[in-house]
């Protein structure tokens, strides 16, 4: 997986899960169990990275919308909220139509 693109602490989050995983597939004190739960702390970084992903294609899509003209209305009622509320949370990444989308 290219990581260049992510910023350092998710990088960093991201070699410290997979060196957590090693370890625990490396290790043989620990027996195969495949009813075993994953560790609660290591579950965390998991969805906790999986969260920022999904927000980052929220973010790229809210950006595709306003570019296109969709009032934040409509952005506000796809995400389940009010239009205030997505203009408030996602304001500062979109654009305006005018602007188009820019890098």
């Amino acid at each position: 997986m290219k990581t260049q693109h992510l910023s350092r602490s998710v990088r960093e989050a991201l070699e410290a899960y997979g060196a957590q995983w090693a370890d625990i597939l490396e290790s043989d004190d620990i027996p195969y169990d495949p009813d075993a739960q994953i560790p609660p702390l290591l579950e965390l970084r998991r969805v906790s990275y999986q969260r920022w992903v999904i927000e980052q294609g929220v973010i790229e899509t809210v950006r595709r919308a306003r570019a296109q003209g969709i009032s934040w209305h409509k952005i506000g009622t796809a995400l389940q909220m009010t239009g205030e509320a997505a203009r408030k949370r996602y304001q500062k990444t979109s654009v305006t139509p005018a602007e188009g989308i820019t890098s």
